[in-house]
């Protein structure tokens, strides 16, 4: 296994922010797809709050239909910083985290 430095970028969003017509976490994984990041995923929250301070959850007769989101990126520190320039011009007031990370890579002749 071959390990590389990489960064780890969270953003924190609810489920009906939009950029444009579509959605703002999907716009965040095409938008990291697009700039060549080698790994994006999101993760839907069943309760959580934001800067409202608001609770948002998920429960039986009492669903919310802004449960929060998050969307985790993985990539050199290089293409974090090319992607958060586009993001921070698109998503200007968006909660985040970036934390430096060590990534396994598997080569073929490990399996």
């Amino acid at each position: 296994m071959i390990w590389q430095n990489a960064e780890l970028l969270r953003c924190y969003l609810g489920s009906t922010d939009k950029v444009g017509s579509q959605t703002a976490y999907d716009w965040l994984i095409q938008e990291a797809k697009r700039l060549g990041l080698p790994g994006a995923t999101v993760t839907h929250g069943s309760i959580g709050y934001g800067q409202d301070g608001r609770i948002h959850h998920n429960r039986l007769f009492q669903w919310s239909p802004d449960l929060p989101v998050v969307v985790e990126c993985v990539a050199s520190s290089a293409q974090i910083e090319h992607f958060l320039t586009e993001v921070t011009r698109v998503i200007p007031r968006l909660l985040m985290t970036r934390q430096s990370v060590h990534t396994s890579i598997r080569s073929g002749e490990e399996s």
